[in-house]
């Protein structure tokens, strides 16, 4: 299965990023069956990203697609 990850976060030095990457770090290195992409938001290289992981560099137009999807849905699904 391909699995996309926002990890817009990715490069932030604490708190979600440092998150972030603590677990996508452990879950690649237990799971070798699944294929993650990255989704980030910068070309800068300050975090190292995991071996098996694509990335894809988002533009600012999906950027704010996001934005929008979360504040629409997930009101919603706390709802639920």
């Amino acid at each position: 299965m391909r699995i996309g990850v926002d990890a817009t976060c990715w490069h932030n030095k604490r708190g979600y990023g440092r998150h972030a990457r603590a677990l996508l770090r452990a879950l690649t290195g237990m799971d070798r069956e699944n294929r993650y992409t990255l989704l980030l938001d910068s070309a800068e290289c300050g975090e190292p990203i995991p071996e098996p992981c694509e990335t894809r560099l988002l533009r600012s137009s999906m950027l704010e697609s996001l934005e929008l999807f979360g504040r629409k849905v997930l009101p919603r699904i706390r709802e639920i």
